[in-house]
């Protein structure tokens, strides 16, 4: 059995990519909000020819973070439901704070992976890859993580630069940055 819980809020219908190989041994989970409650009719078209049984958890969105919460909160709960099982479980979110679960439940010899889509791109990959270009753009490999978690961790244009004012400590310096690496922000939200 494969269980996949999918942030839909994170990664849309991209994260739904490869649910057309899944069988009847897999189960999806949709956790989505007001904030992300629409699709196309293609990812409708996909989901309805998918022969995985496929779940959808609306979350009442009335604090940050709440949609990650209830995710998380599910997740052990179907680990404890099928704990007599060899179940594998994925995280599909591009939210690298979903990453501090993998290692708490491989301790416990559960195995949960990260992955950006369904088809299995980790997430550790694509920080790997986010931070590279910023080393591209910057020539900084001294903060290229910081700003890659950065770029991953925050939503909006201005809590990135935000960030990047705690990080260097000097608006100007956090400027120059940001200008540097704003190709990288085509997905965030604001001006």
């Amino acid at each position: 059995m494969n269980y996949y819980f999918i942030d839909f809020e994170n990664v849309g219908s991209e994260g739904v990519k490869g649910i057309n190989k899944l069988d009847a041994d897999s189960t999806v989970f949709f956790f989505y909000s007001k904030n992300a409650d629409k699709i196309t009719f293609e990812l409708h078209i996909q989901l309805s020819d998918s022969k995985a049984n496929i779940q959808y958890h609306k979350v009442e969105v009335d604090h940050k973070n709440a949609l990650d919460f209830q995710l998380s909160s599910y997740l052990g709960y179907v680990i404890r439901e099928n704990k007599d099982s060899e179940a594998s479980y994925f995280i599909v979110s591009k939210d690298s704070g979903f990453a501090s679960l993998v290692p708490f439940w491989k301790k416990r010899k559960i195995n949960i992976e990260l992955v950006t889509d369904i088809s299995g791109q980790h997430v550790v990959e694509t920080v790997r890859e986010l931070e590279q270009q910023v080393v591209d753009l910057t020539k900084d490999t001294a903060h290229a993580a910081a700003i890659a978690n950065i770029i991953k961790s925050y939503k909006t244009k201005q809590g990135i630069n935000n960030a990047l004012v705690k990080i260097f400590g000097d608006t100007k310096k956090a400027g120059e940055v940001y200008k540097t690496i704003k190709s990288l922000l085509t997905d965030k939200k604001g001006a």
